[in-house]
């Protein structure tokens, strides 16, 4: 069992990761960047890059009255700068309006902006990055450096490799929640075995937990979200569609279920929208659990309207009825699209305060 010692470990190497490993490199940090997968991606690869705020705090505690205010406080007070910082490392800013009154932010070229960060770390720090690397444990020491017990590999592949003791200073979480883990989410979410059952994973590298559970380890709190996702409407084939569609296809059918829609489930029963769902997440959360599928009915009216990501409503509904999904028409002139739930993220996540230091209890 060999053994090695860093001043910082950032655990995961999606952009948050990247962001913090950069941050330490440029403050004189040895880093070591801990990747569970075969290379950086992370969730925001497959995402319209879209990172955004409310536009003051009283709008954010209104929109999520469950979130920390502390932590909103944060969001709302720093993002401005943090795109500047992203900007100023070579991110590029594609878009810099939501479009809506009630939030603000930036569209970026995620995949491009990770690429940069990383190849900044690689430059400043060539040893810093190791992939395909588990963290199974984590344990406090009596003199307060951390030990990491790592192993290669990840999932199914783990066990074999022998483990590698990593002792650091500090820590960084930066994991992806445990979207891959179907049956803990459905068991914290009450959800039916037949509902998991459609459920189809939209982050190809989603987390696994492990980074969360290795927190909790050295005494972090999970933030109690009845295992809730973060979850996006996926044109559906019908029953044994496992496909997922291509990133583009995704973040462009993601805009379908903002305003405008009807989301029924299988049982054709309307989900009804929170006022403050103005992304549709809820809804989809809603049918998630309910039924896993269903179909997402379009009014003529939003047919025309323009997506961020490019083209028509109209044109993403007959681009995926072209790819093998099932949909049609709609009295009127609407139009309705098969859809079930596609799994990015969970909301749940470990306890932080406002300037993001995991708490205690």
């Amino acid at each position: 069992m060999s053994s090695t010692h860093r001043a910082v470990a950032v655990v995961g190497a999606g952009l948050a990761g990247l962001v913090a490993a950069t941050e330490a490199i440029e403050a004189g940090a040895d880093v070591l960047l801990l990747e569970r997968d075969r290379e950086p991606r992370g969730a925001t690869a497959d995402s319209a890059g879209w990172i955004w705020r409310y536009q003051d705090l009283r709008l954010a505690r209104a929109c999520a009255p469950g979130g920390d205010p502390a932590v909103q406080h944060a969001v709302v007070e720093g993002l401005d700068d943090d795109l500047a910082w992203l900007e100023r490392r070579g991110a590029r800013l594609e878009a810099t309006s939501t479009g809506r009154a009630f939030t603000c932010g930036a569209r970026v070229d995620a995949r491009r902006t990770q690429a940069v960060l990383l190849d900044a770390i690689e430059r400043a720090r060539p040893d810093a990055l190791r992939t395909d690397t588990t963290v199974e444990s984590a344990t406090r020491l009596a003199d307060g450096r951390i030990e990491l017990r790592t192993r290669r590999g990840s999932g199914a592949s783990l066990g074999d490799e022998p483990i590698e003791v990593v002792v650091v200073d500090h820590v960084v979480f930066a994991g992806g929640g445990f979207a891959r883990d179907f049956e803990r989410i459905a068991r914290h979410a009450g959800a039916s075995s037949a509902a998991r059952e459609w459920w189809v994973l939209r982050a190809p590298n989603a987390g696994d937990g492990s980074s969360m559970d290795a927190a909790v380890e050295l005494g972090g709190q999970l933030v109690p979200a009845g295992g809730e996702c973060l979850v996006r409407l996926v044109p559906s084939a019908g029953p044994g569609d496992d496909a997922v569609p291509g990133r583009e296809q995704l973040v462009r059918a993601g805009e379908l279920q903002a305003d405008g829609h009807v989301l029924v489930d299988a049982d054709g029963r309307e989900i009804e929208r929170s006022p403050h769902d103005w992304s549709g997440a809820q809804a989809a959360w809603a049918l998630a659990r309910r039924s896993g599928h269903g179909r997402i009915e379009l009014p003529a009216q939003v047919l025309g309207v323009r997506l961020h990501a490019g083209g028509t409503v109209r044109d993403v509904v007959h681009a995926a009825i072209a790819d093998g999904a099932q949909g049609g028409r709609l009295q009127g002139g609407g139009a309705w699209l098969a859809v079930r739930a596609g799994l990015t993220t969970t909301r749940g996540t470990l306890r932080v305060d406002g300037a993001g230091r995991v708490l205690a209890p």
